[in-house]
């Protein structure tokens, strides 16, 4: 089944899910060991490189899965409304927070002064500018601050499932 329904996830959010979820792993990956090889590297570039195209990859997927999201309804079978209120508030927190840490991401790219090239074809622009390290720490402060409440949903999720309760069949299709 492709959409939502009252009790579980459809196949598509779903998808988008764990794809977005693999990409996030992956982003996190290059964003740690983007500092180890040398600058100026044909490593450092490969690591940067793929950081890059694969956030606009997450940015793209994230838009979808939020525009899904509109359209379809959110499984709520086995929470409390307490519980799904707090799941609602938790998930749009992931939604803006991977949407800011994009957003920083393109314009810490977008303050080089030369264009990057992207996978799909296309470049995104470099502009310049002096707000290339502030825009730095802000991303960085954004990714431990997304990975800390990355954490806190995985934890719940653990709960759920050591609750028993039903609400983990929504998103893993049992």
């Amino acid at each position: 089944m492709l959409k939502n329904t009252p009790s579980q996830y459809g196949s598509l959010a779903r998808a988008l899910h764990w794809l977005m979820a693999l990409l996030i792993i992956a982003m996190f990956a290059l964003g740690f060991t983007m500092g180890i090889p040398e600058k100026g590297s044909a490593l450092r570039a490969l690591i940067q490189g793929s950081h890059i195209n694969l956030g606009t990859l997450t940015f793209a997927l994230l838009v979808l899965r939020v525009l899904w999201r509109s359209f379809n309804p959110v499984p709520v079978a086995g929470l409390s409304p307490l519980n799904a209120r707090l799941a609602h508030w938790g998930h749009l927190l992931i939604y803006a927070l991977l949407a800011l840490q994009v957003l920083a991401g393109l314009a810490i790219v977008m303050t080089r002064t030369n264009p990057t090239p992207l996978w799909w074809g296309f470049e995104l622009p470099g502009f310049g500018g002096s707000w290339h390290k502030a825009l730095e720490e802000a991303h960085e402060t954004l990714a431990w601050t997304l990975l800390a409440v990355l954490l806190g949903h995985v934890l719940m999720a653990v709960v759920h499932k050591l609750q028993g309760d039903a609400s983990q069949r929504g998103m893993l299709g049992r």
